[in-house]
Parts: C-alpha cells; sequence; structure tokens
C-alpha cells in the first residue's frame, strides 16, 4: 500500500449526501480522518449549538473518525470588498471557535485569485490573513490556507511578510496541476508550511484553460513521488482524498482507495512546467 491506511481521509462535500450520512459513508469506503465543511447547511456554526456539537463529535468517534479539519470558505469567489471581507472573517472566526470546541486543530480557507491590478488586492487579503491569524492564535488553532489556482510565489510571499505561525497551507497537488503548475515543485517552496495534504489527481491546464481532474492514479500526478516528497518534508499528517468534479464521487473514491491499496504509481516522471 502507497500509504498507511491510518492516514487515509475524505472531504464531506465530496460526498453527495446529507452530513451524517456523509460521516457514515466515509467511514464505511475506509476513511480514518474526515474533513468536515461548515461554510453553509446544517453544520455552520451559527446552526450547530453547544449539544449539536458534542452530538457531531461523539456521532463522528463512534464511526472511528478523527475530525482532521473544519473548511470554513465556499470557494475561490470571495471579491475583496469591505462587506465580503468583513462576513469572511466573521464565518471564520466562527469556525475557529467551533473547532476549538470539537478540538479540531485546522480550519481550511480558500483563498481568493488576485486580480491583474492586485496591489490593493493584496493589501486586503494581508489584513484578512492577519485577523485570521489573531484568531487563530487566540484559539490554540491553525487557518489552512488552500492553494487553488493562485500564484504559489505570491502565497509564499504573504506568509513571508505576515511572519504568523498559525498560518499554514493546505496543499491539493492536483489543483497546482490544473493551474499549469509543477505540483512536486511547489512542495520544496512551501515544505514547512504544510498542515494538510489533499490527495487530488489531474491533468495539466495552462495560462488560458484550467485543466481537469482525474481518478487518483489515472492524472499525471506521480502519487508514489508526491507522498515520498511530503514524508522527506517532514509530514506525516492525513492525506484527504478528493474528488470533486465527477458524476459519481463515491465510485471514483472508492476507486482511489483500491489504487492506493493495491497499485504502485506510474513509472512517467510528473510533468514540468
Amino acid at each position: 500500500m502507497l500509504i498507511d491506511a491510518n492516514q487515509i481521509g475524505m472531504h464531506t462535500d465530496d460526498l453527495p449526501l446529507p452530513p451524517r450520512e456523509a460521516f457514515a459513508m466515509a467511514a464505511r469506503l475506509g476513511a480514518q480522518h474526515l474533513q468536515v465543511g461548515v461554510a453553509q447547511g446544517e453544520l455552520q456554526p451559527d446552526q450547530l449549538g453547544p449539544s449539536g456539537r458534542r452530538h457531531l463529535q461523539r456521532f463522528a468517534a463512534g464511526l472511528g473518525l478523527r475530525l482532521a479539519a473544519l473548511q470554513a470558505s465556499l470557494g475561490p469567489q470571495l471579491l475583496l470588498t469591505d462587506r465580503a471581507v468583513d462576513e469572511h472573517l466573521a464565518r471564520t472566526r466562527r469556525a475557529l471557535e467551533m473547532a476549538a470546541e470539537l478540538e479540531v486543530g485546522v480550519v481550511s480557507i480558500t483563498l481568493p485569485h488576485l486580480r491583474s491590478n492586485q496591489e490593493t488586492d493584496r493589501t486586503v487579503l494581508k489584513h484578512l490573513l492577519h485577523e485570521l491569524g489573531q484568531k487563530a492564535d487566540q484559539t490554540n488553532r491553525l487557518v489552512g490556507l488552500e492553494t487553488g489556482g493562485g500564484s504559489i510565489t505570491e502565497l509564499q510571499s504573504l506568509l513571508d511578510e505576515l511572519r504568523c505561525p498559525n498560518l499554514k497551507i493546505c496543499y491539493d497537488p492536483g489543483l497546482r496541476l490544473m493551474a499549469g503548475e509543477d505540483p512536486l515543485h511547489a512542495i520544496e517552496t512551501l515544505s514547512s508550511h504544510i498542515i494538510l495534504s489533499h490527495l487530488r489527481d489531474g491533468f495539466h491546464g495552462d495560462q488560458r484553460h484550467w485543466g481537469r481532474e482525474a481518478n487518483l492514479g489515472s492524472g499525471q500526478l506521480n502519487v508514489g513521488a508526491y507522498l515520498q516528497m511530503l514524508q522527506e518534508a517532514g509530514y506525516h499528517g492525513p492525506q484527504i482524498l478528493r474528488r470533486s468534479d465527477s458524476g459519481q464521487p463515491t465510485a471514483d473514491l472508492q476507486a482511489g482507495l483500491e489504487y492506493l491499496q493495491h497499485h504502485q504509481p506510474p513509472s512517467r516522471d510528473i510533468i514540468s512546467i
């Protein structure tokens, strides 16, 4: 097997089921860890009170699941306007408070793509991250910045400028491929910041066209090399298996698990961009 079975996790947003059914399905498929979407629906922090949170924690434990992270953002569509930033801050602060209550160490957010006239956006984004870093410190949690289609270089620059130990990276190699980058090279850049790994495969895109997602082992990610590089970089946490762009995500996640259990990684090298 390519990784220890105890490292395998899933994301509730990839299972098209009500939350508790998604928990149960993840456990049946063999997941040990779970990343839980709390940006909308019945698991939003302002919808789930103290008793509901205790029940959710017991329910997950009863299924043998460890809550690896909460995801507090809806995606990269966030506009960097004052109103949108205030709403995002409030939502993520509530998620950090809920994570502390549930004893979940990480809250992940997806950063918006910076526009071409990005200096103003960058200033607003730095303010947003500074505020979230302070709240993470107060709650003794970590904020995991998800690496979507934005620039890895820009993200590294922001982290270096902010120097906040509570701001980390939730790394997704499949999204880097689809953005037209070499996902293994980015690990070298971000290794000291990675707090959570999404295990996703895909086909590379370019500056004009976004690539496409693929079942684990059927795309252009050298899975074995990726896992080895993460381990060498000091990452030994969960691998959250992702399949979000699929008409049959449950079956595709099952296929990904079978790949990890029974196959060796492809011998081809990862495409360098």
